[in-house]
């Protein structure tokens, strides 16, 4: 599941980190960062700790599992 492990059935905060940069350089709706790419890491840190936090309080660990996203349907 998790990037660069693939035995680790979690998520943690540093695995989204790729995924919302991607998000940030593509999504149409946040052009507005395109000029300010000083603040793009801080962004991309506070979207991926904001995830860690769900997660956090949600299971109780910091890790996102597929049961924790999709009541258990995996």
């Amino acid at each position: 599941m998790a990037r660069g492990n693939p035995l680790k059935k979690y998520l943690m905060a540093e695995d989204f980190v790729p995924l919302i940069q991607e998000i940030v350089d593509t999504h149409p709706g946040l052009g507005f960062l395109k000029e300010a790419t000083e603040f793009h890491s801080r962004y991309v840190h506070t979207v991926s700790q904001h995830l860690h936090l769900l997660a956090k309080f949600g299971i109780g660990r910091g890790k996102l599992n597929c049961s924790s996203v999709s009541n258990g349907a995996c």
